[in-house]
C-alpha cells in the first residue's frame, strides 16, 4: 500500500460532509489530509452521484459486512406536495 499524497475522497463525522482533498493513508484505514489545502466540499456531488448508481441498480444496493450482517441503501424519487 502506498501512502503517497493524492486527491481523496474522506468523509467527516463531525461536520457530515465529504470532502475532496490532498490525503494519504495512514496504514491503519484513516485518511490524513496534507498541507494547507482545506479540500473541497463535494456532498451534494457524491449524494447525486450515488442516487445516480443505486437508481441505475434498480432502486436498491446492498453488501455483506463481516458480521454476517446485510447493509441496504434504497433510493427513491418522491414527489413534493
Amino acid at each position: 500500500m502506498s501512502n503517497t499524497a493524492k486527491l481523496q475522497l474522506g468523509f467527516s463525522p463531525l461536520t457530515k460532509t465529504i470532502q475532496l482533498a490532498k490525503m494519504r493513508n495512514d496504514g491503519e484505514g484513516r485518511r490524513i489530509r496534507v498541507g494547507n489545502d482545506r479540500g473541497r466540499d463535494v456532498t451534494d456531488e457524491a449524494a447525486q452521484l450515488v442516487w445516480q448508481l443505486v437508481m441505475a441498480e434498480g432502486g436498491e444496493i446492498g453488501w455483506a459486512l463481516p458480521d454476517g450482517s446485510r447493509m441496504v441503501l434504497k433510493a427513491e424519487k418522491q414527489e413534493i406536495k
